[in-house]
């Protein structure tokens, strides 16, 4: 599926109907692109500053999931530094999918360095999904035998 978006048109036609696009609309735009080339999806991001709307965290974690989809853990890992200077915090899967991408090219301590740590306490999830991803690494690496094990244990 090829997302064959140019700057403009669907933003134009939102306008046209008195429809101010707004952050959602431009995220709809990056999710519908996700396949796309990397251009197009700079171009929905570009258009969405020209309207004044600077990404968030859903932005950063749309483009930082295309990354990791493409296998680009650097890129994936200039985004999340990008966030961070900008003062966002990125959501869990987000983060999670960074560190799974790390683990699978063989780079557990890179994949350990960028676990959550501060973000985690303040979700409202439960404490063994955070666990899901490191046993990831873990067990990933022959550092046990079961995966299972090690989230049933969590869990417990």
């Amino acid at each position: 599926m090829d997302c064959h978006w140019k700057p403009g048109p669907s933003v134009d036609d939102m306008t046209a109907m008195g429809i101010p696009p707004d952050r959602q609309s431009y995220h709809h735009l990056l999710h519908a692109c996700r396949w796309s080339s990397a251009d197009t999806m700079w171009q929905v991001v570009d258009e969405m500053k020209k309207q004044d709307i600077e990404p968030d965290e859903d932005t950063y974690a749309l483009i930082i999931g295309r990354a990791t989809a493409t296998e680009s853990l650097e890129l994936a890992l200039q985004h999340m530094h990008e966030m961070d200077t900008l003062g966002l915090v990125p959501r869990l899967k987000t983060t999670q999918d960074i560190i799974k991408l790390a683990a699978d090219m063989d780079m557990p301590k890179l994949a350990y360095r960028n676990r959550p740590t501060i973000s985690i306490p303040f979700l409202p999830q439960p404490r063994w999904r955070n666990m899901d991803v490191l046993s990831h690494i873990i067990c990933k690496h022959g550092l046990c035998t079961r995966h299972q094990d090690v989230l049933a244990k969590d869990r417990a």
